[in-house]
């Protein structure tokens, strides 16, 4: 019996397979859309490795597919963009002594104020899951 990263490999095969064909794609050309070499798009359609999630991401953006996996979909927004891609954020000057000051920054909320003794206080809140 295949275990689970042997059944993702399957499906992930599968349906690259299916988009390289819907799309009417060389291999290398299909690599060349995916920012693979053609050898790793091999090994990937041959279960011989597993993409990262920058590859499916890019499948999943570029030939509107999506992989589903014991019940799971990853789509296009299950992605989030390289970080290369992500527009740049403008740097913010926090008044330290102003009491509180929120940095909000998509997952992540830093708060920087003072506790009871006046001494500065950090409190940063990170959201794993929204």
């Amino acid at each position: 019996m295949a275990g689970a990263p042997d059944r993702f490999r399957l499906m992930i095969a599968r349906q690259l397979r299916s988009a390289i064909r819907l799309h009417n794609l060389t291999e290398q050309e299909a690599a060349t859309e995916l920012g693979v070499s053609r050898v790793m798009l091999s090994r990937y359609l041959n279960r011989r490795a597993t993409p990262g999630a920058d590859v499916l991401w890019a499948a999943c953006r570029k030939w509107k597919i999506s992989f589903n996996f014991s019940g799971y979909i990853f789509s296009e927004s299950a992605f989030r963009p390289a970080e290369a891609e992500r527009p740049p954020s403008e740097a913010v000057q926090l008044a330290l002594f102003e009491d509180p000051q929120v940095l909000p920054s998509g997952n992540v909320l830093v708060k920087i104020g003072t506790n009871r003794s006046e001494a500065p206080e950090l409190t940063v809140e990170i959201r794993f899951a929204s």
